[in-house]
């Protein structure tokens, strides 16, 4: 939440805003990782959007955003890479960074495969879609009317013409994070409460 209202901010300058809502993101991500896929596409797109047109104002923004989000997050990665032995992101990406066989790592290779079991979701998009509605997804009491409401002020907003554009660029960031949450987690109805 203080990213998007720091990627709206007018008066700062493009690049102190896109420092500060890298902050803000990476501040995100060290308290929960899946901050990455759900709240951080939101930040994001509302950053680039008050960016400027030009492609140099772009990429210098999402460089300082990017240098001060993995600042932000230094300490976390920090700690799991020297505590799993060279994996930043442990338990996560042991394919890729390793993390169970330098004998450093608390975790055997075993509670390593289990994680990396109960992490995973191999079901067909129509499963994924299906769960989004179910139980494990917006069917899941702790949501109760949060939807619905959502949608209808989401509705009301998109016929305004004072917030059309806000609540397009908020409605576009939400399904970014809907289709990240579908696409890159075990689907659990919490990693969906960034969402609110």
């Amino acid at each position: 939440a203080a990213g998007m209202l720091i990627a709206i901010e007018d008066d700062l300058p493009a690049l102190v805003r896109s420092a500060a809502c890298g902050w803000a993101a990476g501040l995100a991500c060290s308290a929960k990782p899946t901050a990455l896929l759900l709240a951080c596409p939101i930040v994001g797109l509302l950053l680039v959007t008050r960016l400027g047109r030009k492609p140099g104002e772009i990429v210098k923004g999402i460089g300082a955003g990017a240098v001060m989000g993995l600042l932000a997050m230094a300490p976390w990665l920090v700690r799991n890479l020297i505590a799993s032995g060279g994996n930043p992101v442990f338990p996560m990406a042991t394919g890729v960074f390793g993390g169970q066989d330098q004998g450093v790592s608390l975790w055997t290779a075993e509670q390593i495969s289990r994680y990396a079991r109960n992490h995973t979701f191999t079901g067909s998009i129509g499963d994924r879609l299906g769960m989004l509605f179910g139980e494990r997804g917006f069917g899941h009491t702790q949501w109760a009317l949060v939807p619905v409401l959502g949608a209808i002020a989401l509705g009301f907003l998109l016929s305004r013409r004072r917030t059309h554009i806000m609540a397009a660029l908020l409605s576009l960031g939400l399904l970014a994070g809907v289709a990240a949450w579908l696409a890159f987690t075990h689907l659990q109805s919490r990693f969906l409460l960034p969402l609110l």
